[in-house]
C-alpha cells in the first residue's frame, strides 16, 4: 500500500467523514499526479468520464486532448478493452 503525506490523509478523512451517510455507493479516493496527466491511458480514460471532483482544483480538463483519441470497445453490451493512441489495444484488469 502506498503511504500518503498525513495532508493527504487529512483530505481523504474529511471527504469521507462529510460523505458519512450521505451516498449509498461504495466511494474510491484517487490522487493522481499532475504528470499522470500528460499520458494516455485507460485509467485516465475512466476517472476523466467517470469522476466527480469533491475537493480541490478541477485538473483534469488539462487532460481533455490526452483522453479524447481513446475508445473504448464494447462486445456485447460490455466494455472488454480500449483503442488508444499509445496501445493497440489495452485490456481491462
Amino acid at each position: 500500500m502506498k503511504e500518503y503525506p498525513e495532508k493527504d490523509l487529512d483530505i481523504i478523512a474529511r471527504i469521507r467523514y462529510s460523505l458519512l451517510g450521505k451516498i449509498k455507493r461504495p466511494l474510491e479516493i484517487v490522487l493522481i499526479g499532475m504528470d499522470d496527466l500528460e499520458y494516455s491511458s485507460p485509467f485516465l480514460y475512466e476517472i476523466y468520464h467517470a469522476s466527480k471532483l469533491l475537493y480541490g482544483t478541477e485538473v483534469l480538463l488539462r487532460c481533455k486532448n490526452v483522453v479524447e483519441n481513446i475508445t473504448p470497445i464494447i462486445t456485447e453490451g460490455n466494455k472488454v478493452g480500449y483503442h488508444t493512441p499509445d496501445f493497440r489495444e489495452a485490456p481491462m484488469h
